[in-house]
């Protein structure tokens, strides 16, 4: 292996590698580390429009979730959306 291999592979920092978890919006799947983001950069992410409704799904419940709140994501969590009132479907 040549020198400029070497350092490619070389994990210099493996403590900051962060793991990314699994979360899914309807039928996409997407990945991020684990923490607390804001449901409209959540909405962002997934393509949902920014005037549609954005919910969790929680033991077969609906958790509807403001654009402004804060959600943890530490994997498994599901969410759901659909055109807010009035919103054309």
């Amino acid at each position: 292996m040549n020198q400029l291999s070497k350092n490619v592979c070389e994990i210099k920092n493996p403590e900051k590698i962060e793991e990314l978890v699994e979360f899914s919006v309807g039928e996409k799947k997407f990945y991020l580390p684990q923490g607390f983001y804001l449901v409209r950069d959540l909405k962002r992410l997934a393509g949902v429009p920014e005037c549609h409704l954005f919910a969790e799904i929680r033991d077969g419940k609906v958790d509807a979730k403001p654009s402004d709140d804060a959600t943890h994501i530490c994997g498994g969590e599901k969410f759901c959306s659909y055109p807010g009132k009035g919103d054309a479907s």
